[in-house]
């Protein structure tokens, strides 16, 4: 009895001595996992960046952490060679968001909007529907669909109006977009709360930027000014104060 205990407790402790071996090695492996997902994350977010700017979207990424770094799900699908775009759609005067997290860059917007206002199916659709309705009354050819400028100033909102019978693509072209893009539905009542980013506002831009980079450079060349001076009147100093070698 008691060589039948022993044998089994031998057995036991070598059991136990395998379980904890397998969990050490499985600790080990998970941070070169999260490493490799990581590294897989920041190619497939450079290919993204690189895709969009071929189309004339200036894509720009925020910092880890941040809520729509987060939240983004865009990408590039090599095997169709089209950019996945997470859209976010924010229909004015209702607080009703919707979302598409992978829109074809090749769809018409008005296709994308029409399936957000027919909504889901069942009760939650219905009441999706309700709170849509003047939306679906107006007529999904009379709404706005505008995008904020993203170069203007919080304090100072400017809007692109977009195109709803033009594709995704063509739409995001020559805009800067943080992340994903943002589209504001919006009902001919309420267009005039959405300003216009006009040519103007972009030549403003364009001179606030030039006069912030001319501005900076003088600060820049009287700093090196200085530091002459500094190190020339270092060198009077020390030619006053030397005595000749006798």
């Amino acid at each position: 009895m008691n060589e039948f205990d022993d044998t089994k407790l031998v057995s036991d402790y070598r059991f136990l001595e395998d379980v904890n071996e397998t969990k050490q090695a499985a600790k080990r492996s998970k941070p070169s996992q999260a490493i490799s997902d990581s590294a897989s994350k920041r190619t497939n977010w450079q290919r993204l960046k690189t895709e969009a700017l071929g189309r004339g979207v200036e894509w720009l990424m925020q910092a880890e952490g941040m809520e729509k770094r987060r939240m983004n799900t865009s990408f590039f699908m090599p095997k169709k060679q089209s950019v996945m775009w997470r859209v976010r759609w924010v229909f004015a005067s209702v607080n009703i968001e919707c979302i598409d997290a992978r829109a074809p860059e090749s769809q018409l917007l008005i296709t994308l909007l029409s399936r957000h206002l027919e909504g889901p199916s069942g009760s939650d659709g219905v009441l999706h529907r309700h709170s849509l309705r003047k939306f679906k009354l107006e007529g999904t050819d009379t709404c706005h669909i505008f995008l904020e400028s993203a170069r203007c100033p919080g304090n100072s909102k400017k809007y692109f109006e977009l195109d709803l019978q033009q594709t995704l693509a063509s739409q995001l072209s020559g805009k800067v977009i943080i992340e994903f893009p943002t589209f504001h539905v919006v009902l001919p009542k309420d267009k005039s709360a959405f300003p216009l980013f006009l040519s103007s506002d972009k030549t403003e831009l364009q001179e606030e930027s030039e006069k912030e980079e001319s501005e900076e450079e003088t600060e820049e060349s009287e700093e090196e000014s200085e530091d002459d001076l500094e190190e020339e009147d270092s060198e009077i100093v020390l030619a006053v104060g030397h005595e000749p070698s006798k």
